[in-house]
């Protein structure tokens, strides 16, 4: 195999993976104006400078697969790391959800979005917890016991009209029965009540629920999230760094994803059923990549 080839089209990084570490370069000036936080700053600069890409022949199955190897500084809010985290997410739960789905071929995904007013950032921490404590009380209902399992996922960004605050909300992914669509059904109207009724507000909160077409798009949906809480072109202001100290203190060893129901347990299957396979793998081809902060992309290494 042409190596020039190989390394400029399939080993090369992407400029998805460009533009992410450039990000990460912008989060990590915001982290270093806080002495508090320049460990964090220095870890997520050093994250992925150098990365080895191999393209991997699977001599059994004839499939050629690209792996990457590098450094990372696992910081909540880097932008790579949080975009590895996704992938991740989406690796381990799609076949735990497909042997579901299989099992209960006659079921259906919905995607249920439920959000609160925007928040001080200083008191996100206690909001997610209330929040957390409402959806307890709403899975209790009655009527949402048609639900037979769920996957969640916390989203926080900037709030828009005052970037003092927070917005956070709750991305859900729902397993329902076909007969929900005819003798259970819960109307967007009657989602917004009950939620409402669990977080006892004194205001409607937005709320949206739709069918997703497959499970997979449903699990793409709700571990996207984990990759854009924190845009850097939406810090860029000087009070931008402030509120990224604020938002990393509050979410502070937080666990945003939760499950239930049938979807619970079949994670908790999936994961008794692992069993590590040595793939009989050849390396194909080999390059190494270095950062280039000034120019913004990932560059072959000369040696």
């Amino acid at each position: 195999m042409n190596k020039e080839h190989c390394s400029l089209g399939r080993l090369a990084p992407s400029e998805k993976t460009h533009n992410t570490k450039s990000n990460a370069d912008n989060i990590a000036e915001l982290y270093s104006r806080s002495p508090k936080y320049e460990s964090h700053a220095n870890r997520m600069k050093a994250c992925s400078n150098s990365m080895r890409r191999r393209e991997i022949l699977n001599v059994t199955t004839g499939d050629l697969t690209v792996k990457t190897s590098t450094e990372r500084c696992r910081v909540r809010n880097c932008p790579v790391c949080q975009r590895v985290r996704s992938s991740k997410l989406v690796f381990q739960l799609q076949p735990a959800l497909e042997t579901l789905t299989a099992e209960f071929p006659k079921y259906r995904w919905l995607f249920l979005t439920l959000t609160v007013k925007n928040c001080p950032v200083t008191e996100l921490r206690e909001t997610i917890k209330q929040m957390n404590e409402a959806w307890r009380r709403l899975i209790q209902v009655k009527e949402t016991s048609i639900v037979k399992g769920w996957l969640r996922n916390v989203e926080v960004t900037r709030g828009k009209s005052d970037d003092s605050t927070a917005h956070p909300h709750f991305h859900v992914l729902l397993f329902v029965p076909s007969y929900y669509f005819t003798s259970g059904y819960i109307k967007q109207e009657r989602w917004t009540e009950l939620w409402q009724e669990a977080m006892r507000l004194d205001y409607k909160p937005q709320v949206n629920v739709q069918a997703v077409d497959s499970m997979l798009k449903g699990i793409q949906e709700l571990t996207k999230a984990t990759t854009y809480s924190v845009k850097p072109s939406e810090l860029v202001d000087e009070n931008g760094a402030n509120w990224l100290h604020e938002l990393h203190t509050q979410c502070d060893k937080l666990r945003f994803i939760a499950s239930g129901g049938l979807v619970k347990k079949a994670i908790a299957k999936a994961k008794e059923n692992v069993i590590d396979v040595e793939i009989d793998g050849e390396i194909v081809e080999s390059s190494d990549y270095e950062w280039q902060k000034a120019a913004k992309r990932y560059e072959m290494s000369k040696e």
